[in-house]
């Protein structure tokens, strides 16, 4: 295939425009009515950390959306309504977001995220214990500026259980102390991905837009 018929090609194919916080496997489910086309989606955009998408990225598709526009509509209700079903509802629920959208420091954020956490449902992953080592290991190298150390054992931690955020926000950390704030902010926007109800949490948010602290 020649340049310009592969310019021709890329041309052609259908896109999609990220318009809110949602997953490679949430896309494909609302477009093609099954997550199977998540890791097709990721390969036509050659992206190296599929979980990786921001609020405005074009993604090009490998076909045609099969879902009719009734039918993509229902597919993302039933999205937030799963994401909904995952908050507990109650009055100390709207004083902690409260308090997490008024966090204006890392450690005010630390402490909003960890009220938060206990708010919610979780269950506990099968590599907590693994994930706590590990988070452990990451605070004695941050204890020693041993920040490029530390950012890898910090995201081991919330690799091995997602749901550890005191390991999201000291990987975030670490990364910004060891002037690396690209990695910062990719962490920051991985970190919405899994939990966009906290995304405006000053201390993400300005990872996210390179704000100084």
């Amino acid at each position: 295939m020649t340049l310009l018929a592969a310019t021709a090609l890329a041309a052609e194919s259908p896109t999609f425009r990220v318009t809110e916080n949602l997953t490679l496997g949430e896309i494909s489910r609302i477009l093609y009515g099954t997550v199977k086309r998540a890791k097709d989606i990721a390969a036509m955009n050659r992206l190296k950390n599929p979980d990786l998408i921001r609020v405005g990225q074009i993604l090009r598709l490998p076909g045609a959306p099969v879902q009719s526009a009734t039918e993509q509509a229902k597919e993302l209700d039933r999205v937030h309504a799963k994401r909904a079903e995952k908050t507990v509802a109650s009055p100390e629920l709207s004083r902690t977001t409260k308090r997490i959208e008024n966090a204006p420091r890392l450690d005010s954020a630390r402490h909003a995220l960890t009220t938060y956490l206990a708010e919610q449902e979780v269950t506990k992953a099968p590599n907590e214990k693994e994930a706590k080592l590990a988070l452990i290991e990451g605070e004695k190298n941050l204890g020693v500026k041993n920040f490029a150390d530390a950012a890898k054992f910090f995201e081991t931690a919330r690799k091995k259980n997602p749901d550890e955020l005191s390991a999201w926000i000291e990987e975030i950390r670490a990364y910004r102390e060891n002037n690396q704030p690209i990695l910062a902010r990719e962490s920051a926007q991985l970190f919405v991905s899994r939990f966009p109800d906290l995304a405006e949490i000053p201390f993400i948010r300005e990872n996210i837009t390179g704000e100084s602290r």
